[in-house]
């Protein structure tokens, strides 16, 4: 994901949320993560 406030580097971004693997699916016990909720920091 390219940062526009880092002239557009690209950023990786490791989500940790709850899920489960049954061997076949992985299912995301809390629906999937879609948006970013940005913290500034001064």
């Amino acid at each position: 994901m390219p940062v526009a406030d880092w002239n557009g580097q690209k950023v990786k971004i490791q989500l940790e949320e709850d899920a489960w693997f049954d061997g076949e699916v992985v299912r995301y016990l809390d629906g999937r993560q879609t948006a970013l909720q940005v913290i500034a920091v001064e």
